[in-house]
C-alpha cells in the first residue's frame, strides 16, 4: 500500500467506530485518542507511524476474521511510534497470549494498557526490570511512570490473539497459531527498520515454545546459540529463545544478564 493507501483506511478505521468492539472502554477511550496521534504522524511521513498503521490495519482484518467466529481480539505491536522511533535497537517483545482473568470474549488493546504501565501485572514487572538494565535508567521504584517510560520504547506481540489465563493450553494455543498463521506472519514482516530489531521470544515451555513457534510461522532453523540462547535470523532481525517474565530469577541476575544479551544479538544481526 502507498502511503496515502494506508492514511484513508486508517482514517476510515478511526471514523468508524470509536470502540472498536472492546470491551474495556476505559482502555478504548484511551486507544482512540493514540490512533489520532498515529494518523498525524503518518500524514508528516513519519516511517514508523506509517509502519504502527499498517499494523493496526493488518490487526482489523484479523479481528473481524475472529468476530465472525464469536472470538474476541486483544490487539497488540508497537506501543508509542515516536518513542519507538528514537530506539537505536528495537525490541519486539513475542509472547504466547495475554492474561485475561478467565475472560474468554475479553477485547481490548493490550499497547494501551502497557502504555498506562499496566501496574500489578508481574509479567510488566520483570520487563521493567530488563529494560532499566538495559537502558541503564537506574530508577529507584519502578513506579507507574517509570514503566510508562520504559514500556514506551517497546512493542509487544501475542501469537494468540485471543484472551487466555495465568497459564496456557499448549492444545488451544497451537491449534490458534496453526489456524491463523498467514495472518499472524503478516504482523511480522512489517518489522523492516534500519536499526536492529530484536525478537525476544518469551516463554521456553514445552509444548508452547514461544522461539519455536515463531520459527515455524516465519519458516526459519535455529543458527546457534548467543550467551547460551537459541537464536535465527528472520531477514534482517534476530530472533532469540529467552525466559518468560514471570521466570523466578533474581533482579541481579536478569539485569547483568539481559544488556550483555542484546549487545550481543545486535552483533550478530550487523554479521
Amino acid at each position: 500500500m502507498s502511503q496515502n493507501e494506508v492514511i484513508q483506511k486508517l482514517r476510515s478505521f478511526i471514523d468508524e467506530d470509536r470502540s472498536y468492539g472492546y470491551t474495556d472502554h476505559k482502555l478504548a477511550q484511551g486507544n482512540a485518542l493514540f490512533l489520532d496521534r498515529t494518523l498525524k504522524r503518518c500524514q508528516h511521513g513519519d516511517k514508523t507511524a506509517l509502519i504502527r498503521a499498517k499494523e493496526i490495519l493488518c490487526q482489523k482484518s484479523f479481528r473481524d476474521k475472529l468476530q465472525k467466529e464469536g472470538l474476541g481480539f486483544i490487539d497488540d505491536g508497537i506501543v508509542n511510534e515516536e518513542d519507538f522511533e528514537k530506539c537505536d535497537v528495537k525490541l519486539v517483545f513475542v509472547m504466547r497470549e495475554a492474561n485475561c482473568d478467565g475472560d474468554g470474549n475479553a477485547a481490548w488493546p493490550l499497547v494501551q494498557k502497557v502504555r498506562e504501565g499496566n501496574s500489578g501485572a508481574r509479567t510488566w514487572d520483570r520487563i521493567a526490570w530488563w529494560l532499566d538494565a538495559l537502558y541503564k535508567t537506574q530508577y529507584e521504584t519502578l513506579d507507574v511512570e517509570c514503566r510508562k517510560k520504559l514500556f514506551s520504547t517497546i512493542s509487544v506481540i501475542n501469537l494468540k490473539k485471543t484472551a487466555g489465563g495465568s497459564s496456557v493450553n499448549p492444545k488451544i494455543f497451537n491449534g490458534f497459531v496453526n489456524k491463523y498463521s498467514k495472518e499472524l506472519k503478516e504482523q511480522f514482516v512489517l518489522y523492516k527498520f534500519e536499526q536492529p530489531t530484536i525478537f525476544l521470544c518469551c516463554g521456553k515451555s514445552k509444548g508452547a515454545n514461544v522461539f519455536d513457534t515463531l520459527k515455524r510461522i516465519m519458516s526459519v532453523n535455529d543458527e546457534g546459540k548467543c550467551e547460551g540462547f537459541r537464536y535465527a535470523h528472520i531477514g534482517g532481525s534476530v530472533a532469540v529463545e529467552y525466559y518468560h517474565p514471570s521466570c523466578r530469577r533474581s533482579r541481579a541476575k536478569y539485569c547483568a544478564e539481559f544488556p550483555k544479551l542484546i549487545q550481543k544479538l545486535v552483533e550478530l544481526r550487523k554479521k
